[in-house]
């Protein structure tokens, strides 16, 4: 009979070890903003209109932050998509509960052109929702 305890047991090859080691290691929430700011190569099924040669392309996304709120609100995605599978996300994420610097995010044509605050800073204000 097949026992769950028992397999853990049994050795497991380093690569296998390594990879659930880096699922479990923190993250900073600045890497999250690097990631959702990244050039993003659009896939097959994505292809781009081009209206100039009236074909579908492939092609590349990416956002920039051009101008920030009085208060921002940040929602992490704890899902990725696997396969067919939504798989939970759990890596910890690390950030700072003040001063929580943007600017060097944002364009400094933005920071200069900014009248509605001096500097983009924030403090956190966070709220945990358990599964």
């Amino acid at each position: 009979f097949y026992d769950p305890a028992e397999a853990f047991e049994i050795d497991q090859h380093e690569s296998v070890v390594k990879v659930r080691e880096q699922q479990n290691e923190a993250i900073t929430i600045k890497d999250c903003l690097n990631m959702f700011l990244n050039e993003e190569k659009l896939g097959e099924e994505e292809l781009w209109y081009c209206p100039n040669c009236r074909e579908m392309r492939p092609a590349t996304k990416k956002l920039d932050l051009w101008k920030l709120p009085p208060v921002l609100v940040v929602h992490l995605k704890r899902f990725q998509q696997i396969r067919y599978h939504w798989v939970k996300f759990r890596k910890p994420v690390l950030f700072p509960l003040h001063s929580f610097d943007l600017s060097p995010y944002l364009p400094t044509s933005s920071l200069s052109a900014s009248s509605n605050f001096s500097t983009p800073v924030y403090e956190f204000c966070f709220t945990f929702i358990l599964d």
